[in-house]
């Protein structure tokens, strides 16, 4: 077994793990098997650890929260009853019980299975690097943990690495095929035929998901269906370009002298509209007048979250034949459509993810967007940039859980240009900074002050920087703000606040923002899965040269511009 996270690595780079797909009839009666953490089940399913264990499976969170107090009473030295307990208070958002939780059951009962779930805390705390390498010391130690590969196969994907990703959760799932959560980001690596059968499978019977979050897995599995059916090929590039350039659109705010952010020209359908870009949005959605005038195909309803303290908007996916942005045109992509007259007061949005088979160049300062060729990786045949890996709309406001690129059909993805390889830094980007991707959300590391970096959306659709209470109150002096509104698709944000002057690093940038908006950004942590500190707006990027590149997980920053 290997002794450090290099020689781990090679060896997960070496091995060509393949991917089992279970009858069902096999896969129900694998729920049967004891677990791979540790936790011995007695004949008749009697033992209390396990029915603790399917309480929270089952999704009674509170009953298996009562279940596990107790059975602390009478094991107080047990790593798996900390364990599963640590794992409740996370599935119920109650991040700071999860902590101490999880503090207290290293301190008696030091074991692998307790390391596994402190690492599952503090990726949830943003603390991503400490997560990994806390799941790969319990793999080197020869304690083959699924949930420690379920955490590597998270970590993997936030990183781009989605060949390893996918080995790793399919290590996970045949060691453990009967944990929910494996399960569910088992199910979202596999093609979309394969996603519906399992998908169909998986809601058929309880689990620890939230009532939103089956919602959302009912309405992606609806949308796979609409999809399977359509005959197409999926979203793809007419055009046979590798470069091109078009102009950013100044979008006025409340008041025409305010400016809410840059926008592009798009025809869908040949039906003409103006949508905001935004690096913190997914894929294209506008809003009901629009997708009546370009007489879009309904595909399967929806709902969508966002920053706000209302309930989320309805909405339902559709399809386009065409669509054009600037001398681009894509054929047969899917948008999203709300159901009210304007989105956010714009015809939508545009997400940067759209054009990520590209390097993408956002030149605030010249209102410029620049869309050039991807570097070709080692040893990779040039080929023209054809068929996409399709941005799936539910992400908008549902964020598939596993975050891996999934194609838009069950036909083979051409392998010589695909999302779905591993990271790739050239020679000529080395300057460029690494960052965390989460489905369509970028997560750039920022110090705030002299304080270890942390974890911010970048967030083009948002004009205003925006920086999270917690963090806030840890670095500065908070006041309530009753003048400054935020709004989002949820609604309006009730309770806002201002902090004093902080300074930030991200990048190679230094900027420093004083009485900035400030407030609770747990909802979106939730959403997202990890630790949200802040968001750059676009007010952040009004003088930098912002260079984007989706595959790989890397954005550059200039604070001049490079053409």
């Amino acid at each position: 077994m290997p002794a450090n996270r290099n020689s781990l690595k090679s060896a997960r780079g070496r091995a060509c793990l393949t991917t089992t797909i279970l009858l069902f009839s096999l896969r129900l009666s694998a729920q049967t098997n004891a677990p791979s953490t540790g936790e011995k089940a007695t004949p008749g399913g009697s033992d209390p650890l396990t029915e603790a264990r399917t309480l929270y499976r089952d999704g009674h969170l509170d009953e298996a929260a009562q279940r596990y107090q107790q059975l602390l009473q009478a094991q107080p030295r047990s790593g798996e009853v900390y364990a599963g307990l640590t794992r409740v208070y996370l599935k119920q958002k109650m991040v700071k019980q999860a902590q101490e939780t999880v503090s207290k059951g290293l301190a008696v009962a030091d074991s692998p299975t307790i390391r596994v779930a402190q690492a599952e805390v503090l990726f949830r705390e943003g603390k991503l690097a400490a997560a990994e390498s806390e799941w790969l010391a319990v793999i080197n130690s020869g304690h083959a943990d699924a949930r420690a590969y379920l955490g590597l196969a998270r970590m993997s994907t936030a990183t781009t690495l989605y060949e390893q990703a996918k080995r790793e959760i399919d290590k996970a799932h045949a060691l453990d095929p009967s944990d929910p959560d494996i399960q569910l980001y088992w199910i979202h690596s596999l093609g979309p035929s394969e996603q519906v059968a399992y998908l169909e499978e998986y809601l058929s019977h309880e689990s620890s998901d939230s009532a939103e979050e089956r919602t959302h897995l009912r309405n992606h599995l609806e949308y796979l269906k609409a999809r399977l059916k359509d005959s197409s090929h999926g979203c793809r590039l007419a055009t046979k370009l590798t470069a091109t350039e078009a102009d950013l659109l100044r979008l006025s705010g409340e008041r025409l002298t305010q400016t809410r952010g840059y926008g592009l020209a798009v025809a869908l359908n040949g039906q003409n509209s103006k949508l905001q870009l935004d690096t913190g949005a997914s894929g294209i959605l506008i809003d009901r007048r629009i997708a009546q005038k370009a007489g879009l195909t309904r595909l399967s309803d929806t709902t969508l979250e966002g920053l706000g303290d209302a309930r989320g908007a309805n909405a339902y996916f559709a399809m386009t034949k065409s669509i054009k942005v600037g001398a681009l045109e894509f054929l047969d992509c899917p948008v999203t459509v709300v159901e009210r007259r304007s989105v956010l007061g714009l015809d939508g949005i545009i997400g940067a993810d759209f054009f990520q088979a590209f390097l993408i160049d956002l030149d605030l300062a010249s209102r410029k967007l620049r869309l050039a060729e991807l570097p070709i990786r080692p040893n990779e045949i040039p080929v023209p940039i054809g068929l996409q890996v399709e941005n799936h709309p539910a992400d908008f406001g549902g964020r598939l859980q596993s975050g891996l690129p999934t194609a838009a059909s069950d036909e083979p993805a051409n392998p010589e240009h695909t999302d779905s390889r591993e990271r790739y830094i050239p020679p000529d980007m080395k300057s460029y900074t690494p960052v965390y991707r989460f489905g369509h959300d970028l997560l750039i590391p920022t110090m705030v002050g002299k304080d270890p970096a942390r974890l911010f959306l970048i967030d083009t659709g948002g004009f205003m920087n925006i920086i999270s209470l917690t963090t806030a109150r840890e670095a500065t002096k908070v006041y309530q703000d009753s003048r400054t509104t935020v709004k989002g698709l949820s609604g309006t944000v009730n309770k806002m606040y201002s902090a004093d002057e902080i300074d930030l690093q991200f990048g190679q940038v230094r900027y420093g923002i004083a009485n900035e908006a400030t407030l609770d950004l747990v909802p979106l942590s939730n959403q997202v899965g990890t630790e949200i500190s802040g968001v750059l707006g676009c007010m952040a990027f009004l003088h930098l040269d912002v260079r984007i590149d989706y595959r790989d997980g890397l954005v550059d920053l200039a604070d001049e511009p490079r053409h």
